[in-house]
């Protein structure tokens, strides 16, 4: 039976074509195409629509990130959102440019006074090895 839309009647034959048409696009997903919308901010892609039942990718160029949201068929389910961090791989071919030799940060002086020596932990490892044997007792 065909839809009857009030406003052109019933033998309106544009009026159904373009509702099959609108349907054919909004229920079959895209094989194989994937494009990214830039995006400001992680918020600006938290925030943009996605249609029911569908993925949106986004790409914040600016902090090297790529978001991937997506939604359910129903308003209730909540929407799930990935945040992928681009890195750059130098291929080995590539000669690498010289940097600026810098110097590794100073390595913290540690406070050697709040460890034990391992002649301080030697009466400690006969208390815990009688611990373990009682706790061993107490389970069988």
């Amino acid at each position: 039976m065909p839809m009857i839309n009030p406003l052109f009647g019933q033998n309106n034959t544009a009026y159904q074509q373009l509702l099959q048409q609108y349907m054919q696009n909004s229920i079959q997903p895209q094989q194989g195409v994937t494009t990214f919308i830039n995006v400001p901010s992680e918020e600006a892609a938290r925030r943009a629509d996605v249609p029911p039942n569908s993925t949106r990718n986004f790409i914040n160029e600016n902090e090297g990130y790529v978001y991937m949201k997506s939604v359910g068929m129903s308003i209730l389910e909540p929407f799930v959102f990935k945040k992928f961090k681009l890195v750059e791989e130098v291929e080995e071919s590539q000669p690498q440019q010289p940097t600026e030799t810098t110097q590794a940060p100073p390595t913290p002086e540690v406070d050697m006074s709040e460890f034990m020596t391992k002649t301080d932990f030697e009466p400690y490892k006969k208390i815990i090895s009688e611990m373990q044997s009682v706790a061993e007792e107490l389970k069988g």
